[in-house]
């Protein structure tokens, strides 16, 4: 039985295999570099770079410039991005720090903008405040006013005009004038006329109400009814003669208080018999 010896690695082969070890530890070196390089801010080879987008004025927007020559690719596909070149400008951050930084700046400006909101509210608040206390206060003390001026100012004018006619027998006009006021008087204290033409027409009305309310219980199948145009119409002319008489009442009363006025004048200063 022959015995084969042990076989032991040549010098060449031994150092064939150190080179290849080395080949294959330095790549794995370089990725780990790379690695750490990525996640670093402070190296050229961060991965974690974006552009975001500040708002200054129009006449500065051109005074800003890439950063570094090493970002202006980026810094050019960011201003190809911009939505608005007049007045924005891209700001590069750099890793997280950077983002929350930005973060902060941004929260910073949304409370003094809050803050100043609510200042402006507050102020507004006071203006508001003050112009129903003050203001609205003041405006009805002024429309009093005026009111109680333009009474005496029409007083004053009826007492000068009663003395200027002093000395003077009444015109033609003013005795037509007496005479279709006395006429008015005379028409109001006979309320019967416009009263039973009220009572007429309402009672017209009630009478095409109970028509129609008969017809639609299952009365005359042919009974008259009114259209709701109709109705409106003769409700909108009641209101309009309501109206008519509570002017022309208060009209006929100012002018026969005027007309009173004048004659006891007249009367005083033995004008009249």
């Amino acid at each position: 039985m022959f015995q084969t010896p042990s076989a032991q690695p040549a010098p060449a082969a031994s150092a064939n295999m150190f080179a290849s070890q080395n080949q294959n530890q330095a790549p794995l070196t370089d990725q780990l570099t790379y690695i750490a390089n990525a996640w670093n801010p402070n190296s050229p080879q961060c991965q974690f770079k974006h552009y975001f987008y500040n708002m200054v004025h129009p006449t500065e927007a051109r005074l800003y410039g890439p950063p570094d020559a090493s970002n202006l690719p980026l810094w050019e596909q960011a201003q190809r991005d911009n939505p608005d070149p007049s007045c924005m400008v891209p700001v590069l951050a750099v890793g997280f720090d950077d983002v929350k930084k930005r973060l902060e700046v941004q929260n910073r400006t949304y409370e003094a903008h809050k803050a100043e909101l609510e200042r402006m509210r507050e102020q507004l608040q006071q203006l508001h405040t003050k112009h129903y206390l003050n203001t609205l206060t003041k405006v009805e003390e002024y429309r009093r006013r005026l009111t109680v001026l333009a009474s005496k100012t029409v007083q004053l004018m009826k007492n000068v005009q009663v003395i200027r006619n002093q000395g003077y027998s009444i015109r033609p006009e003013e005795e037509k004038f007496k005479s279709r006021i006395e006429a008015m008087k005379r028409e109001l204290h006979r309320p019967s006329v416009f009263r039973g033409r009220l009572n007429e027409v309402w009672a017209q009305l009630q009478q095409l109400k109970d028509a129609r309310q008969f017809s639609v219980t299952g009365g005359i199948e042919h009974a008259y009814t009114i259209a709701p145009e109709d109705e409106k119409l003769i409700f909108q002319t009641l209101a309009g003669h309501q109206t008519g008489l509570a002017v022309l009442t208060d009209v006929v009363q100012k002018d026969s208080k005027d007309a009173s006025e004048i004659l006891r004048t007249y009367t005083e200063t033995g004008q009249l018999s």
